[in-house]
């Protein structure tokens, strides 16, 4: 438990659910890892209060207790019953999607080290929910937690990321609480971290008075990382250049979807560095554009990173073989992966029991979406809950 020490109080202390050992408790849900980013406890919620005080308490009796006592006392804390969890306190929730990408042309090597990057992207149903709460003007940090132990907490998370960038580019000095609930599998190219931080930006925004335009929040997003721009658009559009340069594209023909997860996962740098550039397609990405705008399921999309992506991890390789077997018109790579995606439904045959017989055989979870897209006219974000009420945006199961 050296990690408490000297104080949760002290600034950017974490508490991680991995440090932890796990306890089972009735009436409890998920254990949350917790960002404190700041000093002062006088702002801490009441769980941070309580927990800040039994660690106080215990260094100031001479720290009589071994570590595993002390950390079986922080799970506990952590542990809360889901009606207070649930309370509504709040000041905006907001849906983040996953993106994946219908076509991926690698242009070439820039002298940056990045690489030129034509693609059209498609935001889809598979989402994160991020719940954020303006801070009172005396607060001095962020606060984040999360219920997955897969995703950095902290200073290094992108949507403690985006407050950073939003309070230096707009030089309002407020500080939020985000909670960031996963659904969105990580390392799998299909964009989560990048929605979560295009997500913080859109949701700061909102709760500081909405000052700037999504122009600038696209802008300001580039800094953060490549994908981020995209989910400024409408959810479908080509973006060029490293991924930031977004031009907006019409809604394309609903189409639903499978995603498919390994266990494994692929570090993008590795992936880009095992990149043979002389077996990428050469395929004009305009004349991609215009077939996948036709009818997608026709156009024959191509991902260019597949051929390192698959050298490096085999079971890609195989898993796309056994799907396109299954009688899927289109099945390709999100991003660098590991994820792929599945267009359409297998042969009747076997749709019944698909995804049984995938998980049995393979080691891998399977995801169902549909592509979604948000009303720029009206200046929303993603499967916003007023849209919803008035019906602007129905949510269609799979």
């Amino acid at each position: 438990m050296a990690f408490l020490w000297p104080s949760i109080s002290d600034n950017c202390s974490i508490l991680s659910r991995k440090h932890l050992p796990c306890i089972h408790q009735r009436n409890t849900i998920k254990q949350y890892s917790v960002y404190l980013g700041w000093r002062r406890r006088d702002h801490l919620s009441r769980y941070g209060k309580v927990l800040c005080n039994q660690v106080n308490n215990t260094r100031q009796e001479g720290f009589t207790e071994s570590p595993t006592e002390t950390s079986i006392k922080v799970e506990q804390l952590l542990q809360v019953e889901e009606p207070e969890r649930y309370s509504g306190n709040w000041d905006a929730i907001y849906e983040s999607p996953a993106k994946i990408n219908l076509f991926l042309r690698i242009l070439g090597k820039r002298k940056d080290g990045y690489h030129n990057i034509a693609s059209l992207m498609q935001a889809i149903s598979l989402r994160d929910t991020l719940y954020f709460k303006l801070l009172d003007e005396s607060a001095e940090g962020d606060i984040f937690e999360t219920d997955s132990d897969e995703i950095p907490i902290g200073s290094s998370n992108l949507a403690i990321a985006a407050f950073r960038k939003f309070r230096k580019e707009s030089g309002i000095q407020r500080y939020f609480h985000v909670r960031v609930e996963k659904k969105i599998p990580v390392k799998a190219g299909l964009g989560g971290g990048s929605s979560n931080a295009a997500t913080a930006l859109w949701a700061a925004n909102q709760l500081t008075g909405k000052r700037f335009s999504t122009e600038y929040l696209k802008k300001w997003g580039a800094d953060l990382g490549s994908d981020v721009p995209f989910f400024f658009s409408g959810g479908t559009a080509f973006c060029t250049g490293r991924g930031e340069n977004v031009s907006e594209l019409p809604c394309l023909f609903p189409s639903f979807l499978y995603i498919i997860k390994p266990d494994g996962s692929l570090s993008t740098a590795d992936v880009y560095e095992n990149l043979d550039l002389s077996k990428c397609s050469t395929r004009d990405p305009q004349e991609l554009v215009t077939a996948v705008q036709d009818g997608v399921m026709w156009a024959e999309p191509m991902n260019d990173l597949e051929e390192s992506s698959f050298r490096l991890y085999p079971l890609l390789s195989q898993l796309k073989k056994v799907l396109r077997a299954c009688g899927f018109p289109v099945v390709l790579m999100c991003g660098s992966g590991s994820a792929l995606f599945c267009l359409g439904a297998p042969h009747s045959a076997i749709y019944p029991t698909f995804e049984e017989k995938l998980v049995k055989h393979f080691p891998v979870k399977v995801f169902t979406a549909r592509f979604l897209n948000r009303n720029t006219e009206q200046d929303v974000w993603y499967l916003d809950r007023e849209e919803i009420k008035t019906n602007t945006v129905v949510e269609q199961p799979f």
